[in-house]
């Protein structure tokens, strides 16, 4: 029999689920940064989630952020990755899409390091 364990990375922190319990253990950096550019590279499949994600991620990259607020955009695409699950059924892939396009409003209002230009710009155009 094989148990499926899920590993969740959050600012150092590994929390590992499996078998009916929760496990919370210390990461290394490397490992953090091997877990965040794997999930960076899976698209959703929502295009918007997916736009979202590529942002925060190429914000992230400038390193223009404070460790503090790199590390809350990074938590905030962890969240939203956490309800993937839920783009299973039509309602829930609207609900996400929805957070998603949100997400990005929000980044691009308070966006003070100019990663989202671009994006700003681009919607202004429309």
């Amino acid at each position: 029999m094989s148990l499926m364990k899920s590993v969740v990375f959050v600012a150092g922190t590994a929390f590992v689920l499996g078998s009916g319990q929760a496990r919370i253990t210390q990461t290394t950096a490397a490992q953090e940064k091997t877990a965040s550019t794997a999930q960076k590279s899976e698209a959703t499949g929502i295009a918007e989630c997916d736009k979202y994600f590529a942002m925060v991620s190429s914000c992230v990259a400038t390193r223009k952020m404070s460790t503090e607020e790199q590390q809350t955009a990074e938590l905030n695409v962890t969240r939203l990755r956490a309800m993937l699950p839920i783009a299973a059924s039509s309602q829930g892939r609207a609900t996400l899409a929805q957070r998603c396009t949100a997400s990005i409003e929000i980044g691009q209002k308070n966006d003070k390091y100019g990663c989202y230009k671009a994006e700003t710009k681009a919607g202004r155009e429309k």
